[in-house]
């Protein structure tokens, strides 16, 4: 059964930064290819001039099922980590007290990985339905340093309209000790909404998903450019830790 909180609405006015045309585009585009090149993330402060900064009003719905945002940070038999401030952390509002939502079937998940890929096994993404069903289980090979991750979901598996499922990823540490792993876990609900096209411009876009609820779709466009507009989100929801965190991937789960 998935159990439901009341909490109000969270609402805030950001300056967030929407880029349109041709020299907007191209200076996205760089800023993501110094990102994939330095193996750093971007965050500028300041904007190019032609830029237009528009007012996001971001608007979360009030929390579903509980969930754990964070992992516990060299506990069951995992290293310890140099930051305890950066453990293992699913990039999602706090899922005690805020929904995140979906219109996509095939939604990106991100995480912060705090771990060296040689310091642990693998990684595992696991998703159940309503009914506490396994719809999907799954290996993740790591990054070798630690840093961001999207994992989009494969066609084989569709989320349906107005139905709330529950994720869980977890580092499994030793592949000899089952008992040593690290995990987060937390709610998704996919919601029925007529969207904005993907020709219509960005600012319209990012502003439709904030007011919404629509935190996978807002993250997911945001993690094209992690700028100045990435880390005032991640800060918004308390995630400022890992905002500048470099982002290593995205890519399709293995069906």
């Amino acid at each position: 059964m998935i159990l439901t909180k009341k909490f109000p609405q969270l609402t805030l006015a950001m300056a967030l930064a929407a880029s349109f045309g041709y020299y907007q585009e191209a200076w996205a585009a760089q800023v993501l290819a110094t990102a994939r090149t330095t193996g750093q993330t971007v965050a500028p402060s300041v904007a190019p001039a032609d830029h237009l900064w528009v007012a996001l009003n971001i608007v979360l719905p009030p929390a579903g099922a509980p969930g754990r945002r964070q992992g516990a940070a060299g506990r069951n038999f995992c290293p310890q980590l140099p930051d305890r401030n950066k453990p293992l952390t699913a990039l999602v509002p706090d899922p005690d007290q805020h929904l995140a939502q979906t219109i996509s079937e095939h939604p990106t998940f991100w995480f912060y990985i705090p771990y060296r890929s040689e310091q642990v096994y693998i990684g595992k993404f696991m998703l159940k339905d309503q009914n506490d069903e396994i719809i999907y289980e799954g290996e993740v090979a790591l990054p070798e340093e630690p840093g961001i991750i999207g994992l989009e979901l494969p066609e084989t598996i569709a989320l349906s309209e107005s139905q709330e499922y529950y994720w869980h990823f977890r580092i499994q540490c030793s592949e000899e000790k089952s008992s040593a792993f690290d995990y987060v876990e937390g709610p998704i609900k996919r919601v029925k909404l007529e969207i904005p096209g993907e020709t219509a411009p960005l600012r319209e876009r990012l502003n439709f998903y904030a007011a919404n609820g629509l935190w996978y779709e807002l993250i997911t466009e945001l993690a094209k450019n992690p700028g100045a507009e990435w880390v005032k989100v991640l800060d918004f929801v308390g995630l400022g830790a890992i905002a500048r965190e470099p982002i290593h991937f995205r890519r399709t789960l293995e069906p």
